[in-house]
């Protein structure tokens, strides 16, 4: 099994010309890929169809599949009503090509009356989205601070992804902290 920052990191020290290279080798498995998402497959099923491919056909749809980049989005705070905040942040797995492997999402709510938080802050992890091979094992760590009766809520979140394609490939551990004041702004942090 690759470790997920293991494949990231070896993306990120690849010359561009190698990076093309390695899309070049990708683009063989795109019509798999393309096939098994839209017969939307089951995980052992998923696995036959992929186990009979050629050496070279499973090596170009595993290459679609591996984690190597994330991007983040970020809603900034929105104040619902005078008193009332929320921020939502979102890690994207991407491949090689840009494209989205799995979503996580986390957003946070807040009521303060500008000095202190007044009422149970409310968070939430927004149901995570993947392709083929990729699963949401659950969280790892889903941690909660402050909320009535302090200045700020923080809430800390960090998931399991996982990639089995024939066997297991890929763990991925993307984690999510927001941290609200009650003066509504707010401060994040994200990794994978």
């Amino acid at each position: 099994m690759v470790a997920g920052d293991d494949a990231i990191a070896l993306w990120n020290e690849l010359s561009e010309k190698d990076k093309e290279a390695v899309r070049d080798f990708a683009e063989k498995g795109v019509p798999s890929v393309e096939k098994f998402v839209q017969a939307d497959l089951s995980q052992s099923t998923l696995q036959k169809n992929i186990s009979v491919l050629s050496e070279d056909q499973r090596l170009a749809v595993l290459i679609n599949l591996i984690q190597v980049g994330y991007n983040e989005t970020t809603n900034t705070p929105i104040s619902t009503l005078a008193t009332g905040y929320s921020a939502t942040k979102t890690y994207t797995a991407t491949n090689v090509f840009g494209g989205t492997l799995y979503t996580l999402t986390h957003k946070i709510a807040w009521n303060s009356d500008g000095s202190w938080v007044v009422s149970p802050a409310l968070r939430e992890r927004l149901l995570p989205t993947n392709t083929i091979g990729w699963s949401y094992e659950g969280a790892t760590a889903d941690d909660q601070r402050g909320g009535v009766g302090y200045n700020f809520y923080e809430s800390n979140v960090v998931g399991n992804f996982k990639l089995t394609v024939v066997y297991d490939v890929q763990n991925i551990y993307p984690r999510i902290f927001l941290k609200g004041w009650a003066n509504g702004t707010f401060d994040h942090s994200v990794s994978g």
